[in-house]
């Protein structure tokens, strides 16, 4: 088992910063939170779908400190009874499932 934390612990930071303090406390293991109720402090969901090089920039980041595993961190409410909130957090659920898949993050 492998003890980690949600990187927006450490935020407003850039994420090399926060990938840096992970390590000196020592965790082995990182969450990304993507969006909604936990915002993205340290994480832009946005720059990271679809865009490769971003993406191999974070894979890189994370292995060059030795966090072997990551997830994505997303609360949020999809079924909201307010529908402008159920949509919004919607979409943030769908980009993140597309990332996770490109990363083979769990959820």
């Amino acid at each position: 088992m492998k003890l980690g934390i949600v990187a927006g612990v450490f935020a407003p930071a850039p994420i090399e910063d926060v990938l840096d303090q992970v390590v000196r406390h020592g965790f082995e293991a990182v969450e990304f939170p993507t969006g909604n109720y936990g915002g993205t402090p340290c994480f832009d969901l946005d720059s990271m779908v679809g865009n490769p090089s971003a993406i191999r920039g974070l894979r890189s980041a994370v292995e060059a400190r030795g966090l072997n595993h990551q997830r994505a961190e997303l609360p949020g409410q999809s079924l909201h009874p307010r529908e402008e909130i159920a949509g919004c957090h919607h979409d943030v659920l769908m980009k993140t499932l597309q990332l996770a898949r490109t990363l083979a993050w769990t959820l």
